[in-house]
């Protein structure tokens, strides 16, 4: 009786060894049948040509018109083309200076040298005008004390002076400006005439420290 059932036993396993193998063929055969359906549908495809090859495969180290110091990354060629970015101060404005012409941004340059060092008799206004730089002239000297907490300075009344957006109409150009020092800042709103470029108006819009 054990010599039948070890009989049985060993003919079990062969039978069992048979049907894995083949198992294992028909999952060959299968693979090597998809294989051959990549393959097929591989050469069924039409490729183009490869887009700017030489452009995507050089390293890229520069881009015109950017210094070749700064290192270029891929914010730095979303930004090559796009619009200029100009900073912003807070309760002051954008600093965009895009539409100054070349004539008003000198008489502009002359007006900040001129009200850092106050040097008010050169500033060229608008005879017309006069009174309100006047005015101005007259708030500044006699404010100061009581703004900035001490007396009016002899001389480098201020350290450094910036503009903002401009606004023009038929009026003239509207040129917000801010002057600074150790103190605090003075900001400005002066009217520039749009042929003359000579001043019409001019405004203190605010004290601050």
């Amino acid at each position: 009786m054990k010599i039948i059932s070890l009989v049985f036993f060993v003919f079990s396993l062969v039978l069992f060894s048979c049907s894995n193998s083949q198992n294992l063929d028909v999952s060959f055969n299968d693979e090597d049948t998809l294989m051959a359906m990549a393959e097929r549908k591989n050469s069924d495809f039409i490729w183009t040509s490869e887009l700017e090859e030489l452009r995507l495969s050089k390293k890229l180290e520069s881009i015109s018109g950017i210094d070749s110091k700064v290192n270029v990354s891929l914010e730095l060629m979303a930004l090559k083309g796009s619009a200029p970015v100009y900073p912003v101060i807070d309760g002051f404005g954008h600093l965009d200076d895009s539409g100054i012409s070349p004539e008003l941004s000198q008489s502009i340059s002359t007006f900040i040298a001129n009200v850092c060092s106050w040097n008010t008799k050169t500033v060229a206004v608008d005879e017309k005008y006069s009174f309100p730089f006047a005015l101005f002239v007259h708030d500044v000297e006699n404010g100061w004390a009581e703004k900035f907490c001490e007396d009016f300075p002899k001389e480098k009344v201020f350290q450094k002076g910036i503009y903002a957006k401009a606004f023009v109409d038929d009026s003239g150009t509207s040129v917000p400006f801010r002057f600074s020092n150790q103190k605090g800042f003075l900001d400005l709103l002066v009217v520039f005439d749009n042929r003359t470029n000579l001043i019409k108006n001019i405004q203190i819009m605010k004290w601050g420290r």
